[in-house]
């Protein structure tokens, strides 16, 4: 861990946000961004992590440098401000690229509806990755311990996350830093093909 060093996010750090948004999103990132005309995915994300608001801005994020090198992301807040984040987003949205593709974006959401993504009272880590030259370094697991910190300086006693079905690996993380699986949705998307997730709650020690 002595190699870790784990800092706010800030803007500048653009290119690790988008490549961790698209990384932690997975398929969803594809099916929001993928499809906007004249617009590359990766440049929508680095875009909305360069934004100081929405979920997936900077402003929410911590940064884990290994050895100086900026490896991996965590983006992390109360579930008392998602529903404000999410309009905060579909406002820049709407804004910056028009109704008929912010339309484009949400719609393929239909699907996950079933997905309960937080609870009350909770510190719910959105968005977490660590570039894949950097695994296997303890970053996932620091990048945890600190926004579990952040929870406590909240006064928030609980951490969740949602995990994919099909993430053995980050699962397996999340476990051994002591998130349990509370409840499992499996979904079949309307345009084929299956997806769905955990919810991985962990009660902080007092």
């Amino acid at each position: 861990m002595n190699d870790i060093h784990i800092r706010p996010a800030r803007p500048q750090d653009a290119v690790l946000g988008g490549e961790s948004l698209r990384l932690s999103l997975g398929s969803v990132a594809v099916l929001m961004f993928g499809a906007v005309p004249g617009h590359a995915m990766p440049d929508i994300l680095v875009e909305m992590f360069s934004h100081p608001r929405g979920r997936f801005s900077h402003s929410h994020g911590l940064v884990a440098e290994w050895q100086g090198h900026a490896a991996g992301l965590l983006l992390a807040y109360p579930s008392a401000w998602l529903t404000r984040l999410n309009f905060q987003m579909g406002s820049y949205l709407l804004t910056r690229y028009g109704l008929v593709a912010l339309l484009r974006m949400i719609l393929p959401l239909k699907d996950y509806s079933p997905v309960k993504e937080v609870g009350k009272g909770e510190y719910y880590i959105g968005n977490l990755a660590v570039l894949p030259e950097f695994c296997r370094h303890g970053i996932g697991a620091g990048l945890l311990a600190a926004a579990e910190g952040q929870a406590r300086r909240l006064g928030l006693t609980r951490c969740s996350l949602l995990v994919a079905l099909d993430n053995d690996p980050a699962r397996r993380l999340y476990e051994k830093c002591g998130y349990k699986v509370i409840h499992t949705t499996h979904i079949t998307r309307s345009g084929g093909g299956e997806d769905g997730g955990h919810r991985m709650v962990k009660t902080l020690p007092g």
